[in-house]
């Protein structure tokens, strides 16, 4: 199994594609980091009818940005207006939400969930600079062309 990243791997097949700028790549991270202490804080959460039903929204909400990022920023066809990352913010906003229902309810030990609502609100607002930026309002290069040379 190739074991290179993804971007890695399609520059190695097609040399002409156009990859995610390094900065989409290291919000894609962030996402998926953020995914992944999602999931585990849902793996800590004591079985019961209330925490059962906010570890089911909490899955959804806080596992949808990373893949919904992917899907917004290689988008060839992308709306110029920042618009398609609205359903990106709705999710971490959603899952702020969650997150601070579980910190208020005690049901894990509180720093944990301080961290992660941290992290929630810094995804929020680097968000919203990309909505921001994408909407013309700044500028920044969404792409980098991936010469021959570097397959």
């Amino acid at each position: 199994m190739n074991q290179e990243a993804p971007s890695q791997y399609h520059a190695a097949r097609a040399p002409h594609r156009t990859l995610p700028n390094p900065r989409n790549a290291d919000l894609e991270d962030r996402l998926t980091d953020f995914a992944v202490s999602v999931l585990n804080v849902i793996e800590s959460l004591p079985a019961g009818l209330s925490s059962s039903h906010i570890a089911r929204r909490l899955v959804r909400s806080g596992t949808a940005p990373a893949p919904g990022y992917v899907e917004a920023t290689c988008t060839p066809t992308a709306p110029p207006d920042g618009q398609h990352l609205a359903p990106v913010l709705a999710d971490l906003r959603e899952s702020r939400v969650w997150l601070r229902i579980l910190w208020k309810k005690a049901y894990l030990p509180g720093g944990l969930l301080v961290v992660l609502l941290r992290e929630c609100e810094e995804l929020i607002r680097l968000m919203l600079a990309e909505a921001h930026i994408a909407s013309g309002c700044g500028k920044r290069c969404d792409t980098v062309e991936v010469s021959p040379s570097i397959a």
